[in-house]
């Protein structure tokens, strides 16, 4: 458990540091917004390597305050990375790249929510509900 914790800490920290490194002459954003797809997929992957340790964590919490807290954290974190690339030399903050953010968190939330069916809580509470019976 300790090492999907870390594997999220370490995967944040790599966000960010790459959010103080300057791009110059690149031309990423010219590419089919191929800066957009990163962003997706960049959070697509912290929410996944998010859910795991938080459903295990906060087993007897609600899925739906779980899945909340996954996203608002996601969001958080996209809007600190864009805010932290204003004070970059030779970054800029985007609007559309936090929107990308944004909406990769919830494209795998919605992946989540809908084809992991037997996630930790989930079996936690069939358990409960047939041993109450």
């Amino acid at each position: 458990m300790k090492t999907k914790w870390f594997v999220v800490i370490s995967y944040l920290v790599l966000i960010h540091s790459l959010s103080s490194f300057s791009f110059n002459n690149s031309k990423i954003e010219t590419f089919f917004w191929f800066d957009k797809i990163i962003h997706f997929f960049q959070f697509f992957l912290l929410t996944l390597l998010l859910w795991k340790p938080v459903c295990n964590f906060f087993n007897r919490t609600s899925i739906n305050l779980i899945t909340l807290g996954i996203f608002f954290f996601c969001v958080l974190n996209g809007f600190l990375d864009e805010y932290h690339q204003r004070f970059v030399d030779g970054r800029h903050s985007s609007y559309g790249d936090f929107l990308a953010d944004v909406i990769g968190s919830g494209c795998c939330i919605l992946y989540l929510r809908f084809t992991k069916k037997n996630n930790s809580f989930a079996d936690n509470k069939f358990e409960e509900i047939f041993e109450s019976n």
